[in-house]
């Protein structure tokens, strides 16, 4: 080959090493080709595709034993041999069947009724946390704990909502939410046992209030009772918390038969959140009764600066022929953390803004 592509004559030939290498045959029967293919080729198809490439073969009745060529010490079980058959025969022939379905998997129904309470829950506004399993001081310690603050395992869910609700109340105003509400789904661990529970909180201020909080945690809880055709029993309420055992009720609920189909996913794009604080400003204004708070919001936001993050229409009333309007912004930076300097120069803005358009600032 050399000689007929670069031309010119040879003077020594030298041979370096062992060249004396055998391919095994390799045996396979005309079954296991298309049992392992998915396919119903005859003796004849494959016989015309080792001929192709110029395989040494012999058959025998429905086995087919193949002498590798030299160069292909790849083919050294059934299995490459039938690799090599499909790739030659062509894999875009091969039909894809769905394989048969057999016994249908138990039901987890605590899975289920879950995935139930977790529909309900966020179809309310809810949003899902996942705590620690462990806490500095609780019924059952650790032999080897991870750290000197985490040597127990949570007895409730009851200390860890009431962390996470009060982490995240001051991130209200950037998340646009009026109210803070979590919930979590998970195991707590008793003296003797474990058990599965379901763990509520809310908060709509900076602390919890009765008169507000309460409905909220009322109304999750009846939600919760018209899913599950039973209304779950807390095991302790106070404070905007309520947390009841899932293990409990679930003898109770309707017998699950069969899964349903999986609820389409909304699509959502994620971006990278900024590691700096936001800052808070309400802005109120009287305008004419004829202005709407939608047009004032439009005005606001075209001028309220590129650090503006969230503008929210947070409050109207009206009085003497004129409509009292608030709103409340929130300024966050990727890079830095602003000053009050820097987030009172867009308030100025804003205030001119105002002015220009002939209404009044509260």
């Amino acid at each position: 080959l050399i000689l007929e592509v670069a031309g010119g004559t040879t003077e020594v030939v030298t041979a370096v090493g062992d060249v004396s290498v055998e391919r095994q045959p390799v045996t396979v029967t005309l079954s296991e080709i298309n049992s392992l293919l998915g396919v119903n080729l005859t003796m004849r198809d494959v016989e015309d595709i080792l001929n192709r490439f110029a395989y040494t073969y012999t058959t025998d009745g429905d086995t087919i034993t193949v002498t590798p060529p030299f160069e292909r010490d790849d083919l050294v079980i059934a299995e490459d041999v039938v690799e090599e058959i499909g790739r030659i025969y062509g894999l875009g022939h091969i039909v894809s069947i769905p394989p048969t379905v057999g016994a249908v998997t138990e039901i987890n129904v605590r899975h289920y009724y879950s995935e139930k309470i977790r529909e309900a829950l966020m179809a309310l506004g809810f949003s899902e946390v996942y705590t620690s399993s462990f806490r500095n001081k609780d019924v059952v310690k650790l032999e080897n704990a991870l750290a000197t603050d985490k040597g127990y395992l949570r007895s409730s869910l009851v200390e860890n909502l009431r962390e996470a609700r009060t982490s995240n109340v001051p991130h209200r105003d950037l998340l646009g939410l009026t109210a803070v509400k979590i919930f979590e789904i998970g195991t707590v661990f008793g003296a003797e046992s474990e058990e599965f529970r379901v763990g509520l909180a809310v908060q709509t201020g900076t602390s919890y209030k009765a008169k507000v909080d309460d409905p909220l945690l009322e109304e999750a809880l009846a939600a919760l009772a018209a899913t599950l055709g039973v209304a779950p029993t807390p095991i302790s309420q106070a404070e905007g918390i309520a947390e009841f055992s899932l293990d409990t009720l679930l003898p109770q609920l309707p017998v699950v038969t069969a899964y349903e189909p999986a609820a389409e996913l909304p699509k959502i794009t994620y971006r990278p959140f900024s590691l700096y604080p936001a800052v808070s400003r309400d802005i109120a204004m009287w305008v004419p009764e004829a202005v709407m708070a939608g047009a004032v919001e439009e005005i606001l936001a075209a001028n309220a600066g590129p650090l503006c993050v969230r503008l929210t229409h947070v409050d109207t009333f009206s009085k003497d022929g004129k409509t009292s309007l608030a709103f409340r912004l929130v300024f966050q930076s990727n890079e830095k953390t602003l000053t009050d300097e820097e987030v009172q120069g867009y308030m100025d803005t804003l205030y001119k803004t105002v002015a220009d358009q002939g209404w009044e600032a509260r």
